[in-house]
């Protein structure tokens, strides 16, 4: 009896005087270990070789690492062709709009150009015929004046009375005489269309000026919301998982904790 009692005291002390072990390990869930083998497969077919801080070329978002996008690229691209900065920073959607608006204004300026020479061609060959001008290389001011006036006696005339220091108008080339007040009216009409259509093909070129201004200040804002967007801060990151294992039987390791991290 007192020999069992002996061999019972031994085992308790024994275990009470057996080294108890411990560890704490850090650990990833499968799916968070596809996810970060995932992002440095895709940093390494990237050739980052731990530039990314450095060169600052490249940020972490919530889908894996993306290349970071230059606002001065996004800038002279749209300077270049409106939308193409949007299209390179990523917004297809905007990109398609500005596109469609530089080829509107575009054939809208051809199309007044193309109408505008229509009309100036039909009035040069409406003044030879109804009232034998030859308005082939004369400005804008004299077509006004043919247009003003009946005849070249009439402007030298009645013109020189509201500004006497108005050279005379002579020679063959610098004859007309309107048949009627009718006709001289039609050519004037003419006129006033060709005019308006050179008008509106400038007021075309300014419009594709504003379209390209516009899509520089967007796409730089774009740029720069692209390289802000869905950053992720590991720091703010404090929801953690934790696993207790008890194994009193194991000599290296009676008990263990295992924190899954979110990364």
């Amino acid at each position: 009896m007192s020999r069992l009692y002996n061999i019972s005291v031994f085992i308790i002390i024994s275990a009470l005087t057996v080294q108890v072990s411990y560890s704490i390990e850090l650990s990833q869930t499968p799916i968070q270990n596809q996810l970060k083998n995932s992002i440095l497969l895709a940093a390494d077919s990237w050739n980052l070789d731990g530039k990314k801080d450095a060169d600052n070329n490249y940020i972490v978002t919530s889908q894996g690492i993306k290349q970071k996008k230059s606002a001065f690229k996004a800038a002279l691209y749209s300077a270049l062709l409106p939308g193409l900065g949007e299209h390179y920073v990523g917004n297809r959607t905007k990109a398609k709009v500005f596109f469609t608006t530089e080829a509107l204004t575009w054939m809208s300026y051809i199309a007044f150009r193309t109408y505008g020479d229509w009309k100036k061609d039909d009035m040069v060959r409406y003044a030879a015929g109804k009232a034998g001008a030859t308005l082939d290389g004369k400005n804008d001011e004299y077509f006004d004046w043919v247009g003003f006036y009946n005849s070249t006696e009439d402007f030298n005339s009645l013109g020189r009375v509201s500004d006497p220091s108005r050279a005379y108008l002579t020679g063959s080339d610098n004859y007309w005489q309107w048949e009627s007040d009718n006709d001289r009216e039609n050519f004037r009409s003419l006129k006033n269309s060709s005019r308006t259509a050179y008008n509106r093909a400038g007021f075309m070129v300014v419009a594709a000026i504003g379209n390209r201004i516009i899509s520089i200040i967007d796409a730089i804002r774009d740029a720069k919301r692209a390289n802000s967007h869905e950053k992720i801060d590991i720091s703010e990151k404090k929801s953690y998982n934790y696993k207790f294992a008890v194994d009193p039987l194991s000599y290296n390791r009676q008990f263990s904790i295992t924190v899954y991290t979110p990364f």
